[in-house]
């Protein structure tokens, strides 16, 4: 494939790289009836994965070639990952009367990793790639000949997690509740770009808190539905993507983020066969703390000096978080006769800006999308056709930014769909 940001062919990058992996898993689970009046669950997982990335004897990398200079690079690099995780987990649920009911939960785990990444870079001189030389200079003054071997990289995880929610049935069409649970997320190493820091290459686990109240109610016996969430979550070490030296994306961590919101979605049957309905939700996403985030390939260029020990994002806004995003739809139900039914379905879409790199200079503009589907179902002998279209008004707007040092100062983009149109034929036996 060739990248360019004019007509003219500047840049060619070829990529020679695949992956190979071997995984197994099992899964033992214990359950109780479920209308005792104390039932639960219990079970073990455990699973084992090894994931290999063109090593370096296969001859894998990617060739930037300068035709108009006559040189070129030679990038190689390749890891090989072995992750082998054990857990165990419990879950109970108590009907303290026809009203209350209150469950509990808990997971132990632990993960071993092991990690060996393989990496250089070698000038090519006159395109000649078969025969490559040179040094390459590694970030902090290194020189390295061909091939450099990281030394294995290791990490033994152990963790637990918890989940508590009480549930409150007022009467037969509403149900309160409240929830608190932790979260985790394992960390790991980049297995992306050329870098042989090792700080660059290590990613922190992630953990997390939320807290949740709700409601569910029908309405109007039952021809309207309506549900309600608000919603607190604290993460410390979030695990965020960001643009490495190389162009690469990777993952980094911030020392710690909140979310918060509210949720809010509902139906109404207007007739026997309209149905309106529709959500919105409104979400606050900041980073907490993160005051040595790195800066990406914009920023460094920009002020290379502020960017030496990083930059303070603390109290930006997280990547992808719009403030407000929903949906709106009008559904048309009917029997046509011989066993089919139609249905009729149009729907809007809508979300606001959002930033798409950690630092905050780039952006996702903000989208509204009109699908429609028509289709037509016989449960009697399985079949099933359905004409969609998607964006039909042909919105066209900017849903990905980024710059990257790979095409020195160049930016990454892309744009959403254009307007579409599927056939859709479906056969059950």
């Amino acid at each position: 494939m060739e990248f360019s940001g004019g007509a003219i062919n500047i840049i060619g990058l070829r990529g020679e790289k695949g992956d190979t992996g071997e995984f197994w898993s099992q899964e033992l689970r214990l359950q109780s009836p479920v209308d005792d009046r104390f039932h639960w669950v219990a079970g073990v997982y455990y699973d084992d994965l090894e994931m290999v990335q063109t090593p370096w004897d296969d001859g894998g990398g990617a060739i930037i070639n300068v035709p108009s200079q006559g040189i070129g690079l030679l990038a190689r690099n390749g890891d090989i990952e072995k992750v082998e995780s054990y857990s165990g987990y419990f879950e109970g649920t108590y009907n303290i009367n026809e009203q209350w009911t209150a469950t509990a939960g808990l997971r132990v785990g632990k993960e071993d990793k092991d990690f060996t990444d393989y990496v250089g870079l070698e000038l090519v001189f006159d395109g000649d790639f078969d025969d490559p030389s040179g040094v390459y200079t590694e970030d902090g003054g290194t020189i390295f000949y061909g091939q450099q071997i990281i030394q294995p990289l290791q990490r033994d995880d152990d963790y637990s997690t918890w989940s508590a929610k009480l549930q409150y049935q007022m009467n037969d069409d509403t149900m309160l509740y409240v929830t608190a649970a932790t979260g985790y997320k394992s960390g790991g190493f980049n297995n992306a770009g050329n870098t042989l820091i090792i700080q660059d290459k290590v990613v922190e686990e992630e953990d997390s808190i939320s807290f949740e109240a709700g409601a569910k109610m029908d309405l109007a016996d039952g021809r309207g539905r309506l549900n309600l969430a608000i919603f607190h979550t604290t993460f410390d070490d979030l695990q965020v993507a960001r643009s490495d030296t190389t162009g690469v994306i990777v993952t980094t961590n911030a020392a710690e983020a909140v979310t918060k919101g509210v949720e809010l979605d509902g139906a109404w049957r207007l007739t026997d066969t309209f149905t309106l309905g529709g959500s919105i939700a409104w979400l606050n996403a900041e980073y907490e703390d993160f005051e040595n985030a790195p800066c990406g390939p914009f920023l460094r260029a920009a002020d290379a000096a502020g960017c030496v020990d990083g930059q303070d994002l603390s109290g930006e806004t997280l990547q992808r978080a719009p403030d407000y995003s929903g949906t709106v739809y009008l559904e048309y139900t009917h029997e046509v006769g011989g066993g089919w039914d139609m249905d009729a379905y149009t729907g809007y879409t809508f979300r606001d800006e959002s930033t798409t790199v950690i630092s905050n200079e780039f952006g996702a503009d903000s989208l509204e999308l009109l699908d429609a589907r028509l289709s037509f179902s016989n449960a009697d002998n399985g079949w099933m056709v359905a004409l969609k279209g998607n964006n039909l008004t042909d919105e066209r707007k900017l849903i990905l930014r980024q710059d990257n040092d790979l095409l020195q100062g160049g930016q990454f983009g892309a744009i959403n769909m254009p307007r579409t149109y599927a056939l859709q034929v479906r056969k059950n036996f």
